[in-house]
């Protein structure tokens, strides 16, 4: 996917100059399994209006058979995501205004867990004849380490005891920007997406750990764990490339807490929508929480027509869908808002620009 059909799929990608604001009707969640991510970035780079090279792609896949194209349409997500953020890709290295080497691992380990007597306390594996710890700092029963025909066997105090084996397999997506100066390589920003499960069939496709990578690129974030519905909209949006995509990422605004951040607009001719990423901050479906966002633009408080989540109250970051109606005109200015019913006067929180 060149840099011709990046744009084409993305033509009417608009630069938008929005602060944020919102209110919720009941509706119902999904249902699990969710996607998740957990992302990590670390920068201050603007890509806005850019172009990259693709300087370095190492790309690992569970699947031999299916490597190259999985691989292809891996560059396409990539590309989609940077171009989402208003960077292009070029096949020119003299053109770029910066480049990027991308890593796509996989990787498992495995553990053997026993509990101390009658204690839910769990240690490491322990060497023969072995005083251990547990995580308290008391000292544990003496455990020994014994082969049997059925594997290694923990003894405890006398008695037998078979361990516990846990496995975890990840998943691992980093980013590196950085610029050539003099022949020397200057780091931009590094953004990765991680995550982690019992099993590698469970692990989120590669689209949707760029979803989730997208909008930390030349940005400072310190972790978020995105959960987000399979049938999530914006999602999909992204996930079937689909041509005439009106959304973009926002500006950098800012926002009155870190747990609450713009993360997608999509502006139609009947409609404006905002997509929130809502940390547990906001929470407006949780019973008794008495706040509605709204838009200030100038002395004006226009009220929004629908706000919904895809997924339930869980303690990581979950998307806050938002409508308002179109707003006419040019304006210099907005805010997002969110207040008690009829304070607007009195914002709880606010993404101003």
């Amino acid at each position: 996917m060149n840099s011709k059909r990046v744009t084409s799929i993305f033509r009417r990608i608009t630069v938008c100059l929005i602060f944020l604001g919102g209110s919720l009707t009941a509706q119902p969640y999904d249902t699990p399994p969710f996607l998740s991510s957990s992302v990590v970035s670390s920068g201050n780079f603007e890509i806005g209006g850019k172009k990259y090279y693709l300087a370095e792609l190492s790309y690992s896949s569970l699947s031999p058979n299916d490597y190259y194209k999985q691989k292809s349409k891996f560059e396409e997500y990539l590309e989609a995501s940077f171009a989402l953020r208003g960077a292009t890709r070029t096949i020119d290295s003299l053109a770029a205004d910066f480049f990027v080497r991308v890593t796509v691992n996989y990787g498992d380990a495995s553990s053997e867990y026993f509990q101390l007597t009658n204690k839910k306390w769990e240690s490491r594996e322990p060497a023969n004849e072995a005083h251990l710890y547990n995580p308290s700092g008391d000292k544990s029963d003496i455990i020994t380490v014994t082969e049997t025909h059925k594997g290694k066997t923990y003894v405890v105090n006398g008695k037998l005891r078979y361990p516990k084996t846990s496995k975890s397999c990840f998943k691992q997506i980093s980013v590196e920007a950085y610029s050539t100066a003099g022949g020397t390589e200057r780091t931009l920003f590094t953004s990765e997406a991680f995550e982690d499960k019992g099993d590698f069939k469970f692990l989120s496709p590669d689209e949707f750990m760029l979803f989730a990578l997208s909008g930390s690129y030349g940005r400072k974030i310190k972790e978020k764990r995105l959960v987000v519905a399979p049938s999530d909209v914006y999602y999909n949006l992204f996930k079937n490339l689909e041509p005439g995509l009106s959304l973009c990422y926002s500006p950098d605004g800012v926002s009155s807490s870190k747990k609450v951040g713009l993360f997608l607009i999509e502006k139609k001719s009947d409609k404006l929508v905002l997509v929130i990423e809502d940390k547990n901050c906001l929470a407006l479906d949780d019973k008794g929480r008495d706040i509605v966002p709204s838009l200030r633009v100038g002395d004006k408080i226009i009220n929004s027509t629908k706000v919904s989540y895809g997924v339930p109250h869980i303690i990581f970051t979950r998307l806050l869908t938002i409508e308002f109606p179109a707003i006419e005109g040019d304006v210099e200015k907005i805010d997002l808002i969110f207040h008690k019913p009829g304070r607007a006067d009195k914002p709880k929180y606010s993404i101003t620009g």
